[in-house]
């Protein structure tokens, strides 16, 4: 007996969803989960990591940013709004604000 072949929705549905979370930080698991759970869309991680890639959205390893361009983003920061921020609210602020995705530890390393 087999079953169903699961149709995944087309990029023009699935692409502003995950766009969505991803930008919001969301793990690659908790998309699958979100996509799952509040879109009825099934996929498996191997095809959201070859669609993350087409629509070239890279976590921190992978982005072109470089240390200077970013601590510029948070020097930008720190004369505004995020004067107080902490680290993890540098790194909510720059994921969000400027779509660069930062680890904390980098932070650290940063001499802001």
């Amino acid at each position: 007996m087999s079953h169903p072949k699961t149709v995944i929705p087309s990029d023009d549905v699935v692409r502003p969803i995950v766009e969505h979370y991803f930008w919001e930080g969301y793990s690659n698991q908790l998309i699958l989960r979100s996509l799952s759970h509040n879109h009825n869309i099934e996929m498996g991680n191997s095809s959201l990591n070859n669609r993350l890639s087409r629509w070239n959205l890279f976590r921190s390893r992978k982005q072109t940013h470089t240390e200077e361009e970013i601590k510029t983003l948070i020097d930008q920061a720190k004369k505004g709004v995020m004067k107080n921020a902490g680290i993890r609210e540098m790194c909510s602020y720059l994921l969000k604000e400027h779509k660069v995705f930062v680890k904390r530890y980098m932070l650290f390393s940063i001499d802001c």
